[in-house]
């Protein structure tokens, strides 16, 4: 691997060994309290944190009872904020976080039914574990029966959620040693955005039919992105002997005898097709579509485009820099930049996939509409192949390179999505 990935991790790690205890404390801590709790995933980070353990990166022990602690805060300071200001807190702030009125009346039956049972298993439950000890407050449970149910549930909550993350972590290590530590990096990411898609939906109905679809392109593109980047820094590459054989495929017919002067109008155009879309281009017509869509007010496709594209050519380089794969040595443009991912791909990944998503929706007629998807496709593969006809990228690089984009600009359409869904909650625009 190269030194540089190889420093970047043992950062992460570094930094997840001094921070992650506390980390795991305060999102404990704050998915506890009434308002700011519902839209917290303390329990997530929780369960990471188990995952991390198993790894090795982290103390399980200290993992639960860093857990364990900030749950025990966070539920206490709902409890006193509940006998402090009763149900009146919710009723005039609990709009602003999303929190309806069954929620809360869910999370009273239970505490009046069973009030041990609804503190130590209302934790277990997302719907009522940001309520319980709010309520339990404000109905006057008794601060020492609340302190011993608490505490009792907060340490399974805390054990079952770690317990869970390790066992998690375990499956990861066998897939890991059986597919490669960055293809099974990528599987746990996508089974995470699997995941809060399905919560976030289910709790907030937030996306439709049609973000379902980007769901699935954007779990297989990162799939293929993870895959990629393990083939290069693999020993044994599964890409390589194709990245060379490719290579030298384009090398022969760039100089086939009396053919060569036919090949070198490909090799025009193909350094045409590179100029005209660069990833300076697609920044131009970026900030073209960011302004159309400003003028219309359509800020959705404002934030979608300004999350997309910028962040995702920062990634490109910082992405270079760190696996440093050096070009093909037969480059017909001499370029001194590293090859991975390509840039001209990565961009026009997250070009033509915002333009497909922004503009797909008011085609009426579905013929026109799976035509016009292919066609964007179609641009992507045109532009990728220009840059392995002209011997400046690897195969791989521009496979690595579309994927990204294409898996960066899918991923930025779901946050956006969900973020707007929070603002303006129910009512939030759903493209079905």
């Amino acid at each position: 691997m190269n030194q540089i990935v190889v420093l970047i991790m043992q950062h992460a790690e570094e930094l997840l060994r001094h921070g992650g205890y506390w980390l795991i404390a305060i999102v404990s801590a704050v998915e506890a309290l009434p308002l700011l709790g519902s839209i917290i995933p303390g329990h997530t980070i929780v369960i990471l944190g188990g995952f991390f353990a198993r790894l090795g990166i982290l103390n399980i022990y200290l993992v639960m009872l860093a857990a364990t602690v900030g749950a025990i805060i966070g539920d206490v300071t709902g409890f006193y904020v509940g006998r402090r200001y009763g149900m009146d807190m919710l009723i005039s702030w609990g709009r602003f976080f999303l929190i309806k009125e069954e929620h809360i009346q869910k999370a009273k039956a239970a505490l009046h039914r069973h009030t041990g049972k609804a503190i130590i298993f209302g934790r277990f439950n997302p719907v009522t574990r940001a309520f319980i000890p709010f309520l339990a407050g404000a109905g006057d449970v008794h601060v020492r029966k609340f302190w011993l149910y608490d505490s009792i549930g907060s340490i399974i909550w805390a054990v079952g959620s770690v317990g869970a993350g390790y066992i998690f972590g375990a499956s990861y290590s066998l897939v890991a040693h059986a597919i490669g530590r960055f293809t099974a990096m990528g599987v746990v990411i996508g089974l995470l955005v699997a995941f809060a898609y399905y919560f976030i939906n289910k709790q907030r109905h937030i996306f439709g039919k049609y973000d379902f679809h980007i769901l699935v392109v954007c779990l297989a593109s990162l799939y293929l992105f993870f895959q990629s980047i393990e083939d290069v820094i693999s020993s044994r590459p599964f890409m390589a002997a194709i990245d060379v054989e490719v290579n030298l495929l384009m090398d022969r017919l760039h100089g086939i005898g009396a053919a060569a002067v036919a090949f070198s109008s490909w090799i025009t155009t193909a350094e045409v097709i590179s100029f005209i879309f660069s990833p300076t281009t697609f920044g131009i017509g970026a900030l073209l579509l960011i302004g159309g869509f400003v003028h219309t007010k359509r800020w959705q496709n404002v934030y979608i485009s300004l999350t997309a594209y910028p962040i995702g050519l920062l990634f490109d380089v910082l992405l270079k820099n760190a696996i440093a794969r050096a070009r093909p040595v037969n480059m017909i443009v001499p370029l001194s930049d590293y090859a991975f991912p390509s840039g001209h791909a990565v961009a026009a990944g997250l070009f033509f996939t915002l333009i497909v998503y922004f503009f797909t929706r008011y085609i009426k007629s579905p013929t026109l509409r799976e035509f016009f998807i292919l066609a964007n496709v179609l641009m992507i593969i045109i532009i990728c192949l220009a840059r392995v006809y002209l011997n400046v990228h690897w195969m791989s690089d521009v496979i690595a390179g579309s994927m990204f984009g294409v898996f960066w600009a899918t991923f930025s359409i779901l946050t956006v999505r969900y973020v707007e869904g929070l603002t303006r909650g129910r009512g939030a625009r759903k493209i079905s």
